[in-house]
């Protein structure tokens, strides 16, 4: 064989299947990828991801994340539902957020980052219920929390947390934390939010006890005066902290790897099982 037909044999073996093919499963399999050929494909957008991230506050790597799940990098790329560009507008939610072409590159970013960091304000930070609202729209998640009884929704969230989750540990340098809880004396850094519904009869006092706040800061986080009562079925948002392992480092990346950590072991509860060790209706 020809040195010629081996470049071009190694090609076919290292562009992703995405790349070759326009269609829905290739698209799908996209998160599937490892975290390098991910990044690979981000490339040519690397700048305009960094300055929308910047100007919203959302971490970059939630937004390839996305990209990931919606168009597997394919600026083109327009659903049967109508949504268009790299993050798959609506042309209602582009309205929305000011984008006047969808499939521009710059425009569509930013745009899919001020919707994103607009979820993440409405729930507490919350990234699993801001990625279900973004495929099956607030209303939804308002109404079952990450619980959208919509297979596609619930397919969708697991590829963008797979994709988050394999971004944020593959930063350089950066070292896989352990998820704690927060409890009274330990030494652990808050480093995301979450949110807890509250079940039964249960009190303020019970919800600071399992995540190691006081009960005052969980008072003043949520607002809520005293006697401090609160009702079944309200959320309340908790902080999570986490700590490093030993000569780690808690930089940004750390922490955008915690906080993934956090949401990747929210998002898959164990099976057969309720799972409300984070608070999370499933």
């Amino acid at each position: 064989m020809s040195m010629s037909a081996v470049r071009r044999c190694a090609t076919l073996l290292l562009v992703p299947a995405a790349f070759a093919f326009s269609s829905s499963s290739a698209i799908a399999a996209c998160d599937q990828y490892a975290p390098q050929v991910i990044r690979a494909m981000a490339g040519p957008y690397q700048q305009v991801i960094v300055s929308a991230a910047r100007a919203n506050g959302v971490n970059p790597n939630l937004l390839k994340a996305v990209i990931t799940a919606e168009s597997c990098f394919k600026p083109a790329a327009v659903s049967h539902k109508g949504a268009g560009g790299l993050m798959q507008l609506m042309p209602a939610t582009a309205r929305r957020f000011g984008v006047v072409n969808r499939f521009d590159t710059n425009e569509n970013i930013h745009g899919g980052a001020r919707y994103l960091r607009w979820l993440l304000t409405r729930y507490g930070g919350s990234v699993p219920h801001a990625v279900a609202a973004y495929n099956a729209g607030e209303g939804r998640v308002d109404r079952y929390g990450t619980a959208v009884p919509i297979e596609e929704t619930q397919t969708y969230t697991r590829r963008v947390l797979n994709a988050y989750q394999k971004l944020s540990y593959g930063q350089q340098g950066g070292a896989k934390p352990q998820v704690v809880r927060g409890a009274p004396g330990s030494r652990c850094e808050v480093v995301t939010h979450s949110l807890y519904t509250i079940h039964g009869n249960q009190t303020l006092q019970h919800v600071a006890k399992r995540y190691g706040m006081s009960v005052k800061r969980l008072a003043a986080l949520n607002k809520i005066p005293r006697p401090y009562k609160v009702a079944h079925g309200q959320r309340l948002r908790v902080e999570v902290c986490g700590r490093w392992a030993e000569g780690a480092k808690s930089s940004g990346s750390n922490r955008a790897a915690l906080a993934s950590k956090i949401h990747e072991r929210v998002a898959k509860p164990a099976e057969k099982e309720k799972d409300d060790r984070w608070g999370f209706d499933f």
